[in-house]
């Protein structure tokens, strides 16, 4: 996390045990984008072939 958000970011997410809502995860360099839940499934059909995704998501559960 301290690599994404830097270290006094991190520290402060972490020490702080607060909730956060997307838009400030986003802000902070926590996540890379916001979605509202009914942008998400057209968002992954718009830029990715559904296919990949599948490989893709089954190399990433073969490494992990």
């Amino acid at each position: 996390m301290a690599r994404q958000t830097g270290l006094g970011r991190a520290l402060e997410i972490i020490l702080s045990a607060r909730d956060f809502d997307a838009d400030e995860a986003e802000a902070m360099g926590t996540i890379n984008k916001a979605f509202m839940a009914d942008e998400i499934d057209a968002y992954k059909t718009q830029f990715f072939d559904p296919e990949k995704l599948q490989t893709l998501r089954a190399y990433l559960d073969a490494a992990t």
